[in-house]
């Protein structure tokens, strides 16, 4: 969901009456209008493809850049975060690794980025943490997409020595979202942070 609640990125591809077309693969958009919601567009990208089960994603706040959680030829581990960029006639770059600084050899997931465009939140199991996921905070330090900062642990009042994930922040600033293991029942649950 992008910033202003207005846009919509989806898994999978629809028909131009909203229906699933469950015989193609890919993502779509979906812009808010006075009405509802518009029927989902195709998002066309070049060379993507993900060898893993899962994904993540989230949209820039200007809507030109997309960030996946996937894993490709060139991924570092299981997961790592890729960017694309809009290009002019409409369809997406193909994903560009986003380096060593933020991804490692285990798997980095939930991708968010800030309001400012520059500061990035995302779980990873391979930076040093206090459980088996944990929540990071990094900001890029130009255009390039490759060059951030050595990713801050959010620390022990937001990670737990079990997994959280997710990680949302309102674009007031005023609270944030996340997925932590909460052990009640085995399961996870979703927290609003101040």
């Amino acid at each position: 969901v992008s910033p202003d609640n207005n846009t919509l990125i989806i898994d999978g591809i629809y028909n131009a009456d909203g229906s699933n077309n469950n015989k193609k693969t890919g993502f779509s958009i979906a812009h808010r209008t006075r009405n509802g919601w518009a029927t989902p567009k195709p998002l066309v990208f070049k060379n993507y493809y993900n060898s893993n089960d899962y994904f993540g994603s989230c949209m820039s706040p200007d809507r030109q850049k997309i960030i996946f959680a996937i894993e490709r030829k060139d991924t570092y581990g299981d997961m790592d975060l890729y960017v694309c960029f809009l290009q002019p006639d409409g369809t997406w770059s193909e994903p560009k690794n986003m380096g060593s600084r933020i991804n490692t050899f285990a798997p980095e997931r939930a991708p968010f980025l800030a309001a400012d465009g520059r500061t990035l939140y995302f779980s990873s199991r391979g930076h040093p943490g206090y459980g088996s996921s944990d929540i990071f905070m990094s900001r890029r330090l130009d255009d390039s997409w490759t060059r951030w900062s050595t990713p801050k642990n959010l620390g022990p009042s937001v990670n737990s020595s079990k997994s959280e994930t997710g990680f949302k922040v309102t674009a007031q600033g005023d609270y944030a979202y996340m997925v932590s293991y909460t052990g009640k029942k085995n399961r996870s649950d979703i927290l609003r942070i101040k």
